[in-house]
């Protein structure tokens, strides 16, 4: 597993650099196209999902290697979120046009504030706890300033792909740029399938024995790393000038070994 754990710590040191945020966004790159149209940025959008993303990939990495985590695919949970935040991001970088990228990040905040201020507004009303309803209603703000920022830009609100469709798509990119016919998004899909399945309780992953789950390990980091590295480029090619399609050579280690 030596070689996916050295892409893991790739990663690892690209984050540093990536989520400095810088003090200028070029007016004639991609994100600084976005920042003439609203207040938010969606650079900052993306580095909060590849942050988050790079978070939940360090501690999936380090519960990989850890019993009894390791037996019981708890390090996939971890992983799950690992791939839904690169999955996210790479769906708000998919597109060239400024006002569906902005629309597509500002769906993905929206959705994260609605989905907050739901739980924490069903909780205060049960427990009878102000403090929990204090939070539901910032939340709830925060959504309708940004709501109230695409109505003044004239920019429509976006839906967001299924949880599903966003794994697919994660899993087509990284196929299209490594050139892998199909076993990336496969890969996505069983880390996917899997990572569900243990966080509803169900135990197939630890009959699988230990060569099949540490290839599905091996696996499973490895097209999160592949997403993370193209979240990396595409936010690149977002702050340069000129440069429309981030389509640098790259080569992927073989996670089987």
């Amino acid at each position: 597993m030596t070689d996916v754990y050295d892409r893991v710590s790739a990663v690892f040191e690209i984050s540093a650099e990536f989520l400095r945020e810088p003090a200028d966004l070029p007016s004639d790159s991609l994100f600084g196209r976005d920042a003439a149209l609203v207040s938010f940025r969606t650079y900052d959008i993306v580095r909060t999902q590849w942050s988050t993303g790079v978070k939940n990939l360090r501690v999936a990495a380090d519960m990989s290697g850890a019993a009894p985590a390791v037996h019981l695919g708890l390090h996939l949970v971890a992983l799950r979120s690992a791939l839904l935040c690169t999955a996210r991001a790479l769906w708000i970088l998919s597109s060239f046009e400024p006002e569906e990228r902005v629309a597509r990040a500002a769906c993905t905040v929206m959705a994260d504030r609605r989905r907050g201020r739901a739980a924490l507004q069903a909780a205060g009303e049960a427990s009878h706890e102000p403090g929990l309803l204090k939070v539901a209603d910032r939340f709830e703000e925060a959504r309708r300033k940004i709501e109230e920022e695409l109505q003044r830009a004239g920019i429509s609100p976006v839906r967001s792909p299924t949880e599903t469709q966003l794994v697919n798509h994660l899993g087509e990119k990284v196929d299209d740029y490594y050139g892998e016919d199909g076993r990336s998004k496969q890969d996505a899909l069983v880390l996917w399938s899997a990572s569900s399945s243990l966080s509803h309780g169900e135990r197939w992953f630890s009959d699988l024995g230990k060569s099949m789950a540490e290839t599905v390990t091996k696996r499973s980091l490895d097209v999160v790393c592949s997403g993370l590295n193209l979240v990396w480029q595409d936010s690149l090619a977002g702050l340069a000038t000129g440069i429309r399609f981030p389509w640098f050579p790259a080569k992927k280690p073989d996670p089987s070994g």
